[in-house]
């Protein structure tokens, strides 16, 4: 399995792009790349970030870069297109929206083998819905104007912790940190306070994160940080 989460991956510097190369075992000029682009949908608002994220994306990677839209394929083409890309990068919006998504499409029942042949690039959205859902206080406080359901609703706990993407960022506030403290303290999930300079990455059984300003928290301490 080899996940590379982060909240923004291309505010993330150059050791990003680095280690996707490293886990693909190519050069950046040569890996493709199929895009998963549902979880903006029901967000309003500017999408400069949108625009920028594809902009980065084009211009680093030199393979094919494909758009799998997960609502308009059936799911043979959706796993015919993915088999083709050696990356597969799941862009941010709203995480519940996404999760939604990946289960009406069929993905979910191919994710597992997915993820074991794939590098998965999560961008804030896309990262988060690999872990465990947040508390929706939590969530509603952090990530204000962003659809989350009141009713329980799991994500997909590939990664058995919780992500908080953009902490530390202008679009959260100011106490998203201390949130996220007390979402490890209630809770028995570790939690990633993650900046948007910083990403997760899983190799096998290696867990660690490589930026700066970000924080894994346990229990309401600071057990690992960058």
């Amino acid at each position: 399995m080899k996940l590379v989460l982060a909240s923004a991956p291309s505010c993330a510097g150059k050791a990003i792009i680095k280690k996707i190369s490293e886990l693909v075992g190519k050069r950046a000029s040569e890996i493709s790349v199929a895009i998963i682009n549902e979880a903006y949908a029901v967000e309003s608002g500017d999408k400069r970030w949108l625009i920028d994220e594809l902009g980065y994306i084009s211009r680093k990677f030199g393979g094919e870069i494909d758009f799998v839209n997960l609502l308009a394929l059936d799911i043979k083409e959706i796993q015919a297109r993915l088999d083709k890309a050696d990356i597969v990068w799941c862009l941010g919006g709203s995480t519940d929206y996404l999760k939604s998504v990946i289960d009406k499409s069929g993905l979910s029942k191919l994710l597992p083998k997915l993820i074991e042949t794939k590098v998965w690039v999560g961008s804030s959205a896309g990262s988060s819905v690999l872990g465990v859902r947040g508390s929706y206080k939590s969530n509603s406080v952090i990530y204000q104007g962003e659809v989350h359901e009141k009713q329980p609703l799991k994500y997909f706990e590939i990664v058995d912790s919780c992500i908080f993407p953009h902490i530390g960022g202008e679009f959260v506030p100011k106490n998203a940190f201390e949130i996220c403290i007390t979402e490890s303290k209630e809770n028995k999930y570790p939690v990633y306070a993650l900046s948007d300079k910083s990403a997760i990455i899983v190799d096998g059984n290696k867990i660690y994160m490589i930026g700066k300003n970000s924080h894994k928290l346990e229990n309401g301490e600071v057990t690992d940080k960058v």
